[in-house]
């Protein structure tokens, strides 16, 4: 009877003779800091990991990886960050990140809710001036702004023009 082959075995036969340039393993290894770092941060949102003890498994992705684990964590926060959250969760983390200015990331926060109240008065207003038109008034009516497309395409406007702020405030975030 002839020999089963699983699918691993055949995939190694085929490929013994191929090997990875020097480049592309520096590339991997990349990609797999990155991965760690990502599972690292999901885990401090979670409330699994403390500041310091993200900060050194962080510090240890450097050694590990041969990146500068800090830096990377800073270029990956501005997208990981909820602006609806508020700068709290972060602010011990951002504090240890010499390329984050902390009181530049609660800037953005406050400009971001500063931008969020005005787009939402504007929407609000807006949604009466239209039920007012079609004769629905008076004081018990109130819009329902996350139903309104207008206003979540507004707000993700909003969300996103905040990330490029945060974003554009590192130094050097363009040679990532």
């Amino acid at each position: 009877m002839g020999e089963i082959k699983s699918t691993l075995d055949l995939v190694m036969a085929r490929t013994r003779h191929l090997t990875l340039s020097e480049e592309e393993k520096q590339q991997q290894q990349r990609e797999e800091a990155r991965k760690r770092l990502a599972g690292l941060v999901q885990q401090y949102e979670d409330g699994r990991l403390s500041p310091e003890r993200l900060l050194e498994a962080v510090d240890g992705l450097g050694a590990d990886y041969g990146i500068q684990g800090r830096r990377e964590l800073a270029l990956a926060l501005p997208r990981r960050t909820d602006p609806d959250q508020g700068p709290d969760l972060w602010s011990p983390v951002v504090a240890s990140l010499p390329e984050i200015d902390p009181a530049g990331w609660r800037r953005s926060f406050e400009q971001y809710r500063e931008d969020r109240d005005q787009l939402s008065r504007r929407h609000v207003d807006a949604a009466l001036e239209r039920l007012a038109a079609e004769g629905i008034s008076g004081s018990a009516v109130v819009p329902n702004l996350p139903a309104d497309p207008d206003w979540q395409a507004a707000l993700e406007a909003l969300r996103e023009a905040f990330h490029r702020r945060l974003e554009a405030a590192l130094p050097g975030a363009g040679e990532a």
